[in-house]
């Protein structure tokens, strides 16, 4: 089983990796951490801790992460 590309970016730290990620999943992660709190101003506090703590964490993703 191969590495998804992505992931292998991400887990190598490439700034490319992050903007693709960010680009694939900014709009679906915000929309759900809308839902979630109810409240832009909480939504916008959870999207920016997800990227921060990707941006910390991504050497450390496991191969199956999706």
């Amino acid at each position: 089983m191969s590495i998804d590309p992505l992931l292998a970016g991400l887990r190598a730290g490439e700034a490319r990796a992050f903007h693709d990620a960010y680009a694939r999943y900014a709009d679906r992660l915000y929309s759900f951490a809308v839902r979630l709190t109810g409240q832009r101003h909480l939504a916008d506090e959870l999207f920016q801790h997800a990227w921060l703590r990707l941006a910390e964490c991504a050497p450390r993703l496991s191969d199956d992460t999706h």
